[in-house]
């Protein structure tokens, strides 16, 4: 079969194409390489903004789009996580190396470099990661191709640069490498990926057998993480997916090849790192080596903490989402912004980049492409719109300004863990109906007694107590409320206990005692309001400013009733039936239900922002 492989002219995608073309004609195919140019036009505009790429991606979009092209060839690594309509990637061949490596004056290694040596890398994720083992380093954010960056590595300069291992290897600089480095990478870095049009089937059973499996499992996997976590192109956030055989023992982090030199991340005072086992839905009991596996973090860019996860990957999709949702349980919010973004640098690796995408084209563009209007359809209505989520950063405070609007974050209350009069012991059954408590559990060095059965009030309890080590033998379908819990808990005899907020509801053991059961609520915690509003926060607040505010329970409407009142033009979205009827009985007019996902929430605050409320 003949087959246009679309391309640009610099010297990393030729090499790349090549690459992907000599496999091709090494299967019989016939494969010509098409220098793909740029065109200012708009279609290229909606492309880019799209996307989150540079022009030239665009341009193979676009080309790929109008026929221009069979397929093209892309780092997997900085092509958005969401596609373009009409276009697939239909393979992703065998995996470069993905690590990072380091590239010094007289090959020294990262241990061995002065303090105060200057480092070059322009990745907020690597220079995290790095101030973690050396601190006392200069890290300096650069630009430019691999060669150019090569060359500032000189007397008077730059004392060394981090870069892919897998660019250096396919460039013939692999003589370049002083060090690799033990640090986790970008998700999907090293792979490549082989993308054509959605309808083009021919080309598509082509392109299959360049698939390899191994690979596309473990970038799936670290691509549903940042998916989930709603990651910005500059946000700290690194993953690596290891095929089976390359896993040993229960670590959770990733050990370089024997023999080689290495930087380790620590994992020290200031450091949080969780090995985590079996919690992908078809995972089987005990360790499994013989399982791929995903390892995932986030990092404070002052290098002083990091929250790390290991996690057994049976379904590469929901082992990214479960340990996006982890991590952001577990504080990842607090740790940096998840969701930092940048004007994209990927023109920067290539040598063939105009001077115009140094300056302010990528900026035009992107108004071009959203006075189109057909690139966003809620974040063109939203665009303008501010929200104030009464809580700590994260992914639904990403998924809401993916939409469109600004987000405003501040937590309203904090937990605050009581004297506890009473036990789990003798418990057939523990019903745990947050995070939250899990969290107080831990905390107050209590285990669910061997033999009890436990019930969790939805997926994301469920997921905190399989974090914490408990098997969960009940938990509903759809919505996280008393309600479902009670449709699916069965009736019975004998002895439920629900250790929680003490600000919770009767309907749990009311519903529990109607089945039969001797139910016993038992108040572990309690959540109070903070002393007071930040005085940003009041004074936008108090000026109106905020568009919408997103109660997400009781306990927060009850804290912005006490701290801040109800401005009249504020909209008001309730997450589920109980937090609306908070509010309902603090007479807060407007207020609208929603399912607790973040699609719904978005969808939500489009209705109530554009449609007006009942």
């Amino acid at each position: 079969m003949k087959l246009r492989l679309g391309t640009r002219g610099s010297t990393l995608a030729v090499t790349q194409s090549t690459h992907v073309a000599d496999a091709l004609r090494a299967l019989g195919h016939e494969v010509e390489l098409v220098r793909i140019r740029t065109h200012g036009d708009k279609a290229r505009g909606s492309l880019l903004a799209m996307a989150g790429l540079g022009v030239f991606a665009a341009e193979l979009r676009r080309a790929l789009l109008e026929g221009e092209c069979d397929f093209a060839v892309h780092s997997l690594k900085d092509l958005p996580v969401d596609g373009v309509p009409g276009l697939l990637v239909a393979a992703i061949p065998e995996r470069e190396d993905p690590r990072d490596a380091l590239c010094s004056r007289d090959d020294r290694r990262l241990a061995e470099l002065a303090p105060g040596a200057r480092v070059g890398t322009g990745s907020p994720r690597r220079i995290a990661q790095l101030r973690g083992i050396r601190p006392d380093l200069d890290y300096v954010d650069i630009r430019g191709n691999i060669d150019t960056r090569l060359s500032r590595v000189a007397p008077g300069d730059l004392d060394a640069v981090v870069l892919a291992a897998a660019g250096l290897n396919r460039l013939g600089l692999h003589d370049r490498i002083s060090e690799i480095l033990d640090i986790l990478p970008s998700p999907g870095q090293g792979a490549l990926a082989l993308e054509c049009r959605r309808d083009n089937r021919a080309v598509i059973e082509v392109l299959e057998l360049l698939d390899h499996a191994d690979t596309r499992t473990a970038v799936t996997a670290e691509r549903a993480l940042l998916k989930a976590l709603g990651g910005g192109c500059a946000a700290p956030i690194a993953a690596l997916g290891t095929p089976a055989q390359s896993v040993g023992g229960s670590s959770s982090t990733r050990t370089v090849g024997a023999g080689q030199p290495s930087a380790s991340l620590s994992a020290g005072p200031s450091a949080r790192t969780l090995s985590v086992r079996n919690v992908v839905a078809g995972a089987s009991e005990g360790d499994q080596p013989d399982t791929p596996h995903l390892t995932g973090g986030v990092f404070a860019l002052d290098g002083s903490r990091n929250l790390i996860l290991s996690v057994s990957v049976s379904t590469p999709e929901a082992a990214g989402q479960w340990m996006a949702q982890e991590l952001v349980i577990r504080g990842a919010g607090d740790i940096c912004d998840i969701s930092a973004a940048r004007e994209s640098r990927l023109e920067d690796l290539h040598d063939d980049a105009p001077e115009t995408t140094q300056g302010n084209i990528f900026r035009d563009i992107r108004e071009d492409a959203h006075a189109g209007g057909d690139l966003w359809p809620r974040g063109t209505q939203l665009r303008s719109a501010s929200v104030f989520l009464p809580r700590e950063e994260g992914g639904l405070s990403a998924a809401i300004e993916a939409a469109g609007p600004s987000v405003f974050c501040e937590p309203l209350i904090q937990r605050r863990t009581l004297p506890v009069r009473g036990t789990l012991a003798g418990a057939d059954w523990v019903a745990i109906t947050s995070a939250r408590t899990v969290d107080t559990l831990i905390e107050i060095g209590w285990r669910i007694p061997e033999g009890a059965r436990v019930a969790a009030v939805g997926a994301a309890t469920a997921r905190a107590l399989e974090a914490a080590g408990h098997t969960v033998d009940l938990v509903p379908d759809g919505p996280s409320s008393a309600a479902d819990l009670l449709r699916v808990f069965p009736e019975g005899t004998g002895r439920v206990v629900i250790p929680g907020s003490a600000l919770s509801s009767t309907e749990l053991v009311d519903g529990l005692r109607h089945k039969g059961w001797d139910a016993q609520a038992l108040p572990i915690y309690t959540v109070d309001p903070v002393h007071a509003p930040s005085p940003d926060l009041w004074d936008r607040w108090s000026a109106g400013e905020f568009d919408a505010v997103v109660v997400t329970s009781g306990s927060i409407a009850r804290a912005i009733d006490d701290l801040l009142g109800w401005p009249p033009a504020t909209r008001v979205l309730a997450f589920g039936q109980p937090t609306a009827m908070v509010l309902a009985k603090l007479g807060v007019p407007n207020a609208v239900v929603s399912s607790q996902d973040p699609d719904s929430v978005v969808g939500a605050l489009t209705d109530i922002l554009t449609k007006g409320q009942a």
